[in-house]
């Protein structure tokens, strides 16, 4: 994708989905300070699973997500991990 349009056929913008009992706050400090994993998992003991993905896909584009966390995210559906 070079360009994404307001238009397109599904249009999906900043999905998040951050595991852990401090996911708000690890996610408020992942956009203030552009935290890695890495980081989130030391500091908030949360496990980044989905980190500000957007997609638009136009009339005639076929898109496959290969990461379920983000299409379920997309969808509303709880994340919450099996197990761990």
């Amino acid at each position: 994708m070079t360009s994404e349009s307001a238009d397109g056929v599904v249009v999906t913008r900043n999905v998040w989905k951050i595991f852990g009992e401090r996911a708000d706050e690890a996610m408020a400090a992942c956009r203030r300070e552009n935290l890695s994993k890495a980081e989130v998992l030391d500091r908030f003991e949360a496990v980044v699973g989905v980190r500000d993905v957007s997609v638009s896909v136009e009339e005639g584009e076929i898109f496959c997500i290969l990461q379920s966390q983000a299409m379920r995210a997309r969808n509303g559906h709880d994340l919450a991990p099996e197990r761990g």
